[in-house]
């Protein structure tokens, strides 16, 4: 791996290239500016391939999901800006593409094809259901939208963060809040909700609606 960086006193940026475990390169980059005291912008991006691809069939005949390893190149990028109050929270405004990500006709296909593996008698079914949870991209669309906001980084004894973010090819949508605190330097409390919204072929409400975790951080030393 290699790895370059630029530094100014209100900007940075980097620049990495790197070798895959399947054997294609990676290259990608970081830049953020400081505008002022209140106001940052920041972009990265970053074009590779990944293990592998899962591709929808689109007709009645075959079998309704096929894997190709690796993936094709493609380039996942970010660009977004950040506000910081006076009492030191972080509002984020970010824009996603994701090329690894399906077209809208592409996850209209991913969603056909779910249903004829649902449909699939013998073990075949399961099989290809498998597929269609475990192997589809990380996105399963190209474009998203999303709003952080955060407590002040700078805090020792608690955090909690509001994060809403929109699949803009299917229009569901994703409300996450995240919240800790430390009742002593060995033990910490956290909870974290989440609620999806959109139809039955979104992304985000295709298969978990409402999601709450509880759980407590030991730190032995």
């Amino acid at each position: 791996m290699l790895k370059f960086d630029w530094r100014a006193e209100n900007w940075l940026a980097s620049l990495i290239a790197a070798d895959q475990d399947h054997g294609s390169a990676y290259v990608g980059g970081f830049a953020q500016w400081t505008v002022n005291e209140a106001w940052m912008v920041y972009a990265e991006a970053g074009n590779g391939r990944r293990p592998n691809s899962l591709n929808p069939n689109g007709t009645a005949s075959g079998p309704p999901f096929t894997l190709s390893q690796p993936s094709a190149r493609a380039t996942t990028a970010l660009a977004g800006a950040s506000y910081t109050l006076e009492n030191g929270q972080n509002i984020n405004f970010e824009y996603l593409r994701d090329g690894h990500g399906y077209t809208a006709g592409g996850e209209a296909a991913y969603f056909d094809a779910a249903a004829r593996a649902a449909s699939l008698p013998g073990p075949a079914g399961p099989a290809q259901s498998g597929l269609a949870v475990a192997d589809s991209p990380v996105l399963l669309a190209r474009n998203y939208a999303g709003l952080i906001w955060q407590s002040n980084p700078q805090e020792n004894t608690q955090y909690w963060r509001l994060l809403a973010t929109r699949n803009l090819a299917d229009h569901s949508m994703q409300w996450n809040g995240y919240a800790e605190k430390n009742l002593n330097p060995h033990l910490t409390v956290f909870v974290n909700a989440l609620a999806n919204s959109g139809g039955g072929r979104s992304e985000f409400a295709g298969l978990i609606r409402r999601s709450f975790t509880a759980g407590v951080k030991i730190f032995i030393f």
